[in-house]
């Protein structure tokens, strides 16, 4: 998997994230005719697809099985999976203060590869969503607020968050640095 572009919907009250994502994948030769992906075993897809077509695959915990196209090299499924995230203290987890998927494989990976992606991510009204990479944009809808994050690196774990967090950012030297908190003081 060379790169990701996600769509994620936060649902809190349920405690659930629902994720689209549209995985690039190269095929090393025409020997591979299936990959297996590694997620977290919480999360359970409900299609692959390319094209519109179904992808044949099999779902064991958090290994899935899924056939290669056998037209391309290259070429892009797009898995939509979800889970009840609720891991607190040890990995993601979802509560009425906050959405963290850091410390979970939340996406699907193999071997670990790093790869870039693209975050459309759906956060309750007024929570800030953060993530590696670049802020593309930010739009307060009004049930919503959509936030983008663009990773041009090449990396290996990602990290997604959303809350009510407390802002600080200060430019130093051309660069922006900035923090988020719950329990920041003004």
């Amino acid at each position: 998997i060379t790169s990701h572009d996600f769509n994620l919907r936060f649902n809190v009250p349920n405690k659930t994230v629902t994720i689209v994502d549209d995985a690039a994948f190269v095929r090393p030769n025409s020997r591979v005719k299936a990959f297996l992906m590694r997620f977290s075993p919480c999360y359970k897809i409900a299609s692959i697809t390319l094209g519109g077509r179904n992808v044949p695959f099999r779902q064991v915990g958090g290994i899935v099985s899924a056939d290669a196209s056998q037209e391309d090299k290259e070429f892009t499924y797009r898995i939509s999976y979800s889970a009840k995230v609720n891991l607190p203290q040890y990995a993601g987890s979802i509560s009425e203060r906050e959405a963290t998927l850091t410390n979970d494989y939340w996406y699907p990976m193999i071997g670990r590869q790093p790869a870039t992606y693209h975050a459309k991510i759906h956060a309750p009204k007024g929570w800030t969503a953060i993530a590696q990479g670049e802020l593309v944009q930010f739009q307060e809808l009004p049930t919503e607020r959509l936030t983008e994050y663009n990773m041009g690196l090449p990396v290996t774990y990602f990290s997604l968050s959303a809350a009510p967090y407390r802002t600080f950012s200060q430019e130093i030297r051309g660069r922006r640095y900035s923090v988020w908190s719950l329990h920041m003081s003004e």
